[in-house]
């Protein structure tokens, strides 16, 4: 663990939830952790669904927007489950990686990352890095340009194969199991199109097919990566290379998908468990 006067100083911004105050708290004990931005309260993240579903109609007509949404709603029933799951996997994890609750920083609470507050927030402490998680708006550039190194997300899926949503379930309906993972990825004016700070496929549970448990738990089993690579800037090191290839974005996957998730699902199982199960 490097002290405080080698640690690399960072900006969290992200939705609140119990696993990002978590990852809050792993990064306050890895990084000199100045700020932290939580973004659009539960009650604006239903209003932003109704206009993005609204945006969805405009844009790709009523039959596929309803498609998508029966998607949604068919993998939402195991969301009480999962989210049991997920927090007694943060729980030990806290045990382990969080032995004592460091003190955190003031955060900032915005509806989004339009305004001038969160620029100013950011100037104000000055942070070699910003790092981005579970936010559902793209980075604005006044926000992006001003950590000294960078701003990334820490993003669900393996690029440029997989950028976009819902990545592990996209992974494996195409039973590309070997592009399940996580990606650090350097914050442009595309999305996931920046430079690439890592890559780590990881294999997660395969129980059902479960929007919020995989997606964090994919990330979850990544830390260690993040982890080495933080290290790695603190010690005066920035990896990074570009893309190599451009792929289509994945978005929302339809109606049709879900009937197809169950069998993909047990594939995906029994090629878990000849590959060690799950892990990274």
């Amino acid at each position: 663990m490097p002290d405080s006067a080698n640690r690399v100083s960072m900006v969290f911004i992200g939705q609140r939830n119990f696993y990002t105050e978590f990852l809050t708290e792993w990064l306050a004990g890895l990084t000199d952790l100045k700020g932290i931005v939580w973004t659009a309260s539960q009650r604006k993240q239903r209003r932003a669904k109704w206009r993005r579903l609204r945006g969805r109609i405009t844009r790709f007509g009523l039959v596929r927007a309803l498609s998508e949404v029966l998607f949604y709603v068919g993998i939402t029933p195991h969301r009480r489950t999962d989210e049991a799951a997920l927090r007694q996997m943060i729980e030990e994890a806290r045990k382990t990686h969080v032995p004592v609750r460091p003190g955190l920083p003031e955060a900032l609470e915005v509806p989004d990352l339009r305004g001038d507050e969160v620029r100013r927030y950011l100037e104000a402490r000055r942070p070699d890095l910003v790092l981005t998680q579970c936010i559902n708006e793209r980075i604005p550039e006044s926000v992006y340009t001003v950590p000294r190194l960078g701003c990334f997300v820490y993003h669900e899926g393996i690029v440029p194969k997989y950028r976009g949503k819902f990545c592990t379930h996209w992974a494996i309906l195409n039973r590309e199991y070997d592009q399940i993972g996580a990606s650090l990825v350097r914050v442009e004016a595309g999305m996931d199109t920046g430079q690439v700070a890592f890559t780590c496929p990881v294999r997660p549970h395969g129980q059902g097919y479960r929007h919020q448990w995989w997606e964090h738990e994919v990330l979850f089993l990544a830390l260690p990566r993040l982890k080495q690579w933080i290290q790695e800037v603190a010690a005066g090191h920035l990896p990074l290379k570009d893309q190599e290839a451009r792929y289509p974005i994945y978005s929302y996957p339809l109606f049709r998908h879900l009937l197809k998730m169950g069998r993909r699902v047990r594939q995906y199982e029994k090629w878990l468990a000849q590959h060690g199960g799950p892990g990274a």
